[in-house]
């Protein structure tokens, strides 16, 4: 009988956990999207916040997580987003997301690039060229 019940115990927690996964993933993308409109960016016509900005690309690398000296997996690390504004201008977008027992912290790092800067780094990506550019 305590055996069913230890698997019981062990499902529920499996089951939070998966739960508080999925949940804390959320937060991160609504905590993304909400402070990424609130940035501000320097443009040809001025200042102006994210929700003039696009984002025509993400790119997301990954690292290898290790454990007791084996490879068991992938771990996401930094994280790329290549963005157009107005006049036109060209940014590069790095979100800094820690995840902490006390909720999630966010960094924006905000860089403009040139044109050419931008055309080189969206090489290779023909949606993200297509949206920064339009049809070439």
């Amino acid at each position: 009988m305590t055996d069913s019940w230890g698997t019981v115990l062990l499902l529920a927690m499996v089951a939070l956990a998966i739960w508080a996964a999925i949940r804390r993933r959320a937060q991160a993308k609504r905590l993304l999207e909400e402070s990424f409109s609130a940035l501000e960016f320097d443009t040809p016509e001025g200042r102006v916040s994210g929700e003039r900005v696009t984002v025509v690309s993400k790119r997301q690398k990954y690292m290898s997580a290790m454990w007791e000296g084996r490879q068991v997996g992938a771990q996401p690390s930094d994280a790329f987003w290549y963005c157009v504004g107005p006049g036109p201008s060209y940014f590069l977008v790095v979100p800094l997301l820690a995840n902490r027992w006390s909720g999630l912290d966010l960094k924006w790092i905000v860089r403009p690039l040139t044109e050419e800067r931008m055309r080189a780094a969206l090489q290779g990506d023909r949606a993200g060229m297509q949206r920064a550019f339009g049809a070439s």
